[in-house]
């Protein structure tokens, strides 16, 4: 009788260290690699090349599919050979990212799941030019603006997910002295490496 009366409560100890176990956050920190493609009236004229760049996330999950997760970012878009006056002529946009993540498992693909991101983005846009020698930089002030993407989590070790994701973000910077100014606008696409805590 007591051995029953101890495997009873043992099991709703265990039931109750399950339960909250499961509403302790996940953790899961991420580093990326990305490519940028400039859109809009920033590259009406081809001003800006293809950008590079990379940045590092944390996800938290409250849920099996849904988390919420923060970052930094930092991609550099080379000024077009053509429209440059100097080989190091760039634009620069980093930033702080933050938002919510939702995964999708699929079924036929146990280790293979889809996630999907909306969030805000909190960037500068940084111009710069050597100027024949001279530094010249224009920082914008640091605006708000929302970013979106679709990706996979590959399974690649048992805590290791390879993450390759497309993005858009779009955002306006301000600058000082300037009444006005273009929106940033550009698709990413990157892979990361995702190490699940």
């Amino acid at each position: 009788m007591r051995a029953i009366t101890f495997m009873a409560c043992a099991a709703a100890l265990l039931a109750g260290a399950q339960t909250v176990s499961a509403q302790v956050p996940r953790l899961a920190l991420e580093v990326r690699g990305t490519a940028a493609v400039p859109t809009g009236q920033w590259n009406d004229e081809d001003l800006l090349d293809t950008g590079f760049g990379g940045g590092a996330t944390v996800t938290a999950m409250f849920s099996e599919r849904q988390g919420v997760y923060a970052g930094w970012e930092r991609i550099r878009f080379p000024v077009n050979g053509d429209e440059a006056e100097d080989e190091d002529a760039a634009g620069t946009d980093s930033g702080f990212r933050a938002g919510l993540a939702s995964f999708l498992p699929i079924s036929a693909l146990p280790n293979v799941a889809i996630f999907a991101e909306l969030g805000l983005v909190y960037n500068t846009f940084e111009l710069s030019s050597s100027d024949g020698g001279t530094p010249v930089e224009l920082e914008s002030d640091a605006s708000l603006g929302y970013e979106t993407g679709v990706g996979l989590a590959v399974r690649a070790a048992p805590r290791l997910d390879v993450t390759p994701i497309v993005r858009y973000r779009q955002y306006k910077p301000e600058f000082d002295g300037f009444e006005d100014s273009e929106t940033v606008k550009y698709f990413s696409w990157g892979v990361g490496l995702r190490l699940r805590i």
